[in-house]
């Protein structure tokens, strides 16, 4: 097996992160916005991200590539479709995140293309 990709250990980072960032900053987590809701997004999509990091150790480039893009335009989203927009610190974690996630699957979609484009 390669060495441990570091695009996948970013991700891996920030799924763990999201596991964890309602609870490990305390300003992110604000007493109005601590809805159930808001902690299960950031649980799935947390999910989404180490799922897709396996994959693309299990040599799925592809399909994790996609999976980072749309878990990060979702988690981009999320602070006005889940409602916690007004918690900026929650909003400003989910907007980073969500725009690392897209540009790392973008990368990997475009280096991919690059690989398959000089094989032929």
């Amino acid at each position: 097996m390669a060495a441990f990709p570091w695009d996948v250990g970013a991700v891996v980072a920030g799924g763990l992160w999201l596991f964890i960032a309602p609870w490990a900053v305390p300003y992110l987590m604000q007493a109005e916005v601590a809805a159930l809701s808001v902690i299960w997004n950031h649980w799935i999509v947390g999910l989404g991200l180490l799922l897709s990091a396996l994959a693309a150790l299990l040599q799925f480039r592809a399909s994790s590539d996609w999976g980072r893009v749309i878990l990060g335009l979702w988690l981009a989203a999320s602070p006005w479709t889940v409602g916690f927009a007004g918690a900026s610190g929650l909003m400003w974690n989910s907007l980073l995140l969500g725009a690392g996630a897209v540009a790392l699957g973008t990368a990997g979609l475009w280096l991919d293309a690059l690989s398959r484009q000089d094989a032929r």
